[in-house]
């Protein structure tokens, strides 16, 4: 099941010293809707494994998508490694 106010999200993994890695959840709200990203994290621990929780959720207005509407995760996974000086080649 989907929350009302998401129209589309992505997870991607962010590097973690502790676990390897952890998960970071992005979400396009619907439109006019609000996101609360703390209930949206509070269903997610009711309805997934402890170890599928992300680690936290952001909020896009729009969701990068390739010409077929499809989100694109490697676009999310490059915000992630911008933000940590990240020099990694993509695939």
């Amino acid at each position: 099941d989907s929350h009302p106010s998401v129209n589309a999200s992505g997870v991607v993994g962010r590097p973690d010293d502790s676990r390897g890695e952890v998960a970071i959840a992005f979400v396009e709200p619907c439109e006019g809707a609000e996101i609360d990203t703390q209930e949206l994290l509070n269903l997610c621990r009711e309805r997934l494994s402890n170890f599928k929780v992300p680690k936290e959720i952001r909020v896009l207005n729009v969701m990068p998508r390739n010409p077929t509407g499809k989100v694109m995760r490697r676009e999310l996974k490059a915000i992630i490694e911008g933000e940590q000086g990240g020099s990694e080649a993509s695939a």
